[in-house]
């Protein structure tokens, strides 16, 4: 199995955020539980509205 975790906070990387330390939970739990976990920062992405 593989899981994004998509972290939507407004600080760029490496800012410490409060979103992260959520995420970073989510993401040990599933890595736990053997998924393949990739975490990403949308604030850090160049998104452009549809």
């Amino acid at each position: 199995m593989k899981a994004l975790v998509i972290n939507c906070t407004l600080k760029k990387s490496p800012d410490p955020s409060n979103t992260e330390a959520l995420a970073g939970v989510v993401a040990e739990r599933l890595a736990k539980d053997g998924a393949d976990v990739e975490v990403v920062r949308a604030v850090d992405l160049a998104i452009e509205p549809a």
